[in-house]
């Protein structure tokens, strides 16, 4: 513990114990200088360089127990799949952290954080970088663990390292997506003890502003990524699924539902796209999915369209591929998913129609009575498509 001085009074710095408080690490006679507002600013700001010290600990752990190592047991590809920029990352963190001691080293009572941000802003765009990875890291882990008997073993003699406290690679690899949101709470919080007279305040604000701006373009990232995960996941699991080029076709849900098969409820998967809603189902004889119906939702022939038939949604259309019309009708656990995705198909096919926007009120009023229904990659191939939407 370091002890310094301002204006003639000392006082204690620590930065090695994530309990400490900034009211813990001063003498009584400089907190009694300050004001209430101050000193929980003070505390926030103490609490944003406690964190970052911890945040940087466990990145080092994630380079230096992971990355480091894997790097001879995985191929590149992989690795690049599971840790993507982290090095960035952590060298990001390491500024951010010196520029903060030095800041309290220079004046304990920290005058300006905002600025530290600032001057960082344009880095934190690497966030968005890596956390559009997420997607697709449980995936490969998974593959890893299956397909890699070295890459298996090695997880498991990490879980058992004292200094990984008990935490597995996924728990590592999400810190860095906690992280980044965290910023601008803190920064809002800091912002709410800061008087708008302060040199912070308007730094602060934005920083705020920008950051927030960093975790929205993270979010829409990873949403997006989340998007052509899928599409992948049903190309690569139906049979012919390349035919139906999803890779070109923009994803809006996917989910569960039944159908009626030779007089029994039979499970399947729901996928709607902008222009293609598959219907599909296990194949018991085939690893692939068999698709039970693929309807056009753009043909001016055979008109998509889908309506309730009791507890049974009926959507109609043009049979993928072929001139002629088709239809399916869909059985859901409950009222509330039957209603859900009927609203979801209307706004895809007709997202301004009056019968679209006319579906909520209609639909708080109306009760439906329901019998109980029992709803039950390649790795190189993920890297690419990344890579490409990224550029």
């Amino acid at each position: 513990m370091a002890q310094m001085k301002k204006n003639g009074q000392s006082f204690r710095l620590s930065l090695q114990t994530a309990s400490k408080r900034f009211s813990d690490s001063v003498e009584s006679s400089l907190l009694s200088s300050l004001s209430g507002s101050e000193i929980e600013r003070q505390e926030l700001i103490f609490e944003l360089m406690e964190t970052e010290g911890l945040y940087l600990r466990d990145l080092k752990i994630l380079i230096e127990s992971y990355l480091q190592p894997l790097r001879s047991i995985i191929s590149s590809d992989d690795v690049d799949i599971l840790f993507s920029n982290i090095e960035a990352l952590s060298q990001l963190s390491t500024t951010l952290f010196q520029e903060f001691k030095l800041a309290q080293q220079n004046n304990f009572v920290v005058d300006e954080v905002g600025k530290i941000f600032l001057k960082e802003m344009d880095r934190f765009r690497l966030y968005c970088v890596y956390c559009s990875n997420q997607p697709f890291i449980s995936n490969s882990i998974k593959t890893l663990k299956e397909t890699n008997s070295r890459f298996s073993q090695f997880l498991e003699d990490q879980s058992t390292k004292h200094e990984n406290r008990n935490l597995l690679l996924v728990d590592f690899l999400i810190m860095p997506v906690q992280r980044i949101c965290k910023y601008p709470l803190i920064l809002k919080e800091l912002l709410k003890s800061t008087p708008e007279s302060h040199v912070d305040y308007q730094p602060l604000l934005t920083a705020h502003d920008q950051i927030k701006n960093v975790v929205r373009l993270v979010n829409e990232h990873t949403r997006k990524l989340e998007r052509i995960q899928i599409s992948i996941e049903v190309e690569n699991c139906i049979k012919n699924g390349k035919d139906y080029e999803l890779m070109k076709r923009q994803l809006v849900r996917r989910g569960e539902s039944q159908i009626l098969l030779k007089k029994k409820f039979t499970d399947c998967s729901l996928v709607l796209f902008e222009d293609l809603f598959l219907v599909i189902k296990e194949d018991s004889k085939h690893e692939t999915k068999k698709v039970l119906e693929a309807i056009e939702l753009v043909s001016e022939e055979y008109p998509a369209d889908v309506t309730e038939e009791g507890t049974a949604v009926v959507c109609v259309g043009c049979s993928f591929g072929k001139s002629k019309s088709c239809s399916v009708k869909l059985y859901f656990k409950n009222e509330s998913e039957q209603t859900s995705w009927v609203d979801t198909i209307l706004q895809t096919l007709r997202p301004n129609s009056s019968r679209a926007q006319a579906r909520r009120s209609k639909y708080s009023r109306k009760s439906v009575s329901y019998s109980t229904v029992n709803p039950d990659r390649r790795r190189s191939t993920l890297l690419a498509v990344k890579n490409l939407f990224l550029q």
